[in-house]
């Protein structure tokens, strides 16, 4: 049984990446992608007819057994098997488009909407363009003198020291002193800043400074 599952996995899996690479992926063979279909269905009957009959599908299993009203013990094979290997296809299928096959040979067999090298709003178009220009930023970062530059231009050095706020100065305030950051929202009133003169904030609300 385990020979038939194996068997029946393979030759499916066969057939069924041809289909997806010949018909799901468009090109200029598209056209013609029964012809490769059909040799890939000849070649997996060819290796699996002898075994175990060469279904590669559930449902050429399924339909005689219940015309004849008679399934055998081992009907199963002909799910279990067909079923692993059409997972097989698509983890290839999978593989391939995450290694960008398309870009191997870019050009030599694609149509105009689906070549990367002619179609500029091509997935894969897309993507090596955000590279490029990811690229040239890099680039254009190391001739200013790296990225340890750049942060010392953006962000100058602290009164607060290395490990104070950086970009924030304050009168005052020295090196390792401790300081109370708070943030405001833009048309709010920094509640925070008026504690001094006031009692205090009690229920979100500011509260008179008792006269002691």
């Amino acid at each position: 049984m385990a020979q038939g599952i194996f068997i029946e996995a393979l030759c499916t899996a066969e057939l069924v990446f041809t289909i997806i690479m010949l018909a799901k992926e468009k090109h200029r063979a598209t056209f013609i992608a029964p012809v490769g279909i059909g040799l890939a269905l000849f070649i997996g009957e060819l290796v699996a007819v002898y075994y175990t009959g060469g279904s590669l599908n559930p449902a050429r299993s399924f339909g005689p057994a219940a015309v004849a009203h008679s399934f055998q013990g081992n009907h199963w094979i002909y799910w279990l098997g067909p079923f692993i290997g059409s997972l097989l296809a698509t983890f290839f299928y999978w593989l391939f488009k995450l290694l960008e096959y398309e870009m191997a040979n870019p050009g030599q067999d694609g149509d105009v909407d689906n070549d990367p090298t002619q179609n500029p709003e091509h997935e894969i178009a897309q993507i090596v363009e955000e590279r490029q220009i990811e690229v040239e930023e890099i680039q254009a970062i190391e001739e200013e003198g790296g990225f340890d530059v750049l942060t010392e231009r953006s962000a100058p050095p602290s009164v607060l020291g290395s490990d104070g706020v950086i970009g924030m100065a304050v009168d005052g305030v020295m090196a390792g002193d401790e300081v109370h950051v708070h943030r405001v929202r833009s048309g709010e009133p920094d509640l925070e800043a008026q504690l001094p003169a006031t009692g205090g904030i009690v229920g979100g609300e500011l509260k008179a400074k008792s006269s002691q």
